[in-house]
């Protein structure tokens, strides 16, 4: 193939076409390519505070920014008359509940709301998950949960079984002071049921998969423009 025998001739209907397609997929890639920075300096922040020690949390510092994923030991009460359990939560081959209580600081009105973990199923109704009355130390990692893209319900109607969890949503239902964490407690800490709680591992990879992805089908489209832009000569007459 002599290049010299072809010229380029755009049409109107592909150059309008590669014009709109190229930005959009190298956008497509540029973005997947922050979220792989994203993800990796996310990655880094977690491994950075789990190896923290427990921050000690008490009525004196309660009013402290806590980021989620970062250690935390408190001593209270647990309030179990406030419990709610999240419904449909699967161990294996059996259908269960998580135990939520609030944990009233020492020496403050504030509470932190404490996952205690898995219960099994009893029929129709969640089990009962008991917890001492007396003032407790817990520890464990805080979360802050986020509610699904399809709201289900108001939690008003839910009794004490919700289909998920969000500090809003419990603080909408009971007026009292509480943390902006929920507290996923460890599974050496006393007091509480089946702890099992997967790690956070964001995956910078994956993004970096996508963003290959969207720049080779730019290079595609460029390629295939090219390839209908280029028409043969027409032979010269002798």
């Amino acid at each position: 193939m002599n290049l010299r025998d072809y010229q380029f001739q755009p049409r109107i209907l592909p150059t309008a076409a590669v014009g709109l397609a190229l930005p959009l997929l190298l956008g497509l890639g540029v973005w997947q390519l922050d979220r792989a920075g994203e993800k990796k300096t996310l990655a880094a922040d977690l491994e950075r505070l789990r190896q923290l020690s427990p921050l000690e949390l008490n009525a004196a510092n309660a009013d402290t920014s806590i980021p989620a994923h970062r250690q935390l030991s408190v001593t209270g009460v647990f309030e179990t008359e406030r419990q709610i359990n999240l419904e449909n939560r699967r161990q294996g081959n059996r259908d269960g509940y998580q135990v939520i209580t609030p944990l009233r600081l020492e020496g403050s009105e504030l509470r932190l709301m404490v996952n205690r973990g898995w219960v099994p199923a009893e029929g129709r109704q969640p089990p009962p998950a008991p917890a001492p009355s007396t003032e407790v130390r817990v520890e464990g990692f805080t979360t802050k949960p986020q509610p699904p893209a399809v709201a289900l319900g108001e939690p008003s109607q839910w009794g004490r079984s919700w289909p998920y969890f969000t500090i809003e949503d419990y603080a909408a239902r009971e007026p009292i002071p509480l943390l902006p964490v929920l507290l996923l407690q460890s599974p050496e800490s006393p007091h509480g049921f089946l702890r099992n709680w997967p790690q956070e591992r964001p995956n910078p990879m994956m993004h970096l998969g996508y963003a290959i992805q969207w720049f080779a089908f730019a290079l595609i489209a460029a390629v295939i423009y090219l390839r209908l832009s280029f028409e043969r000569k027409e032979p010269e007459a002798p």
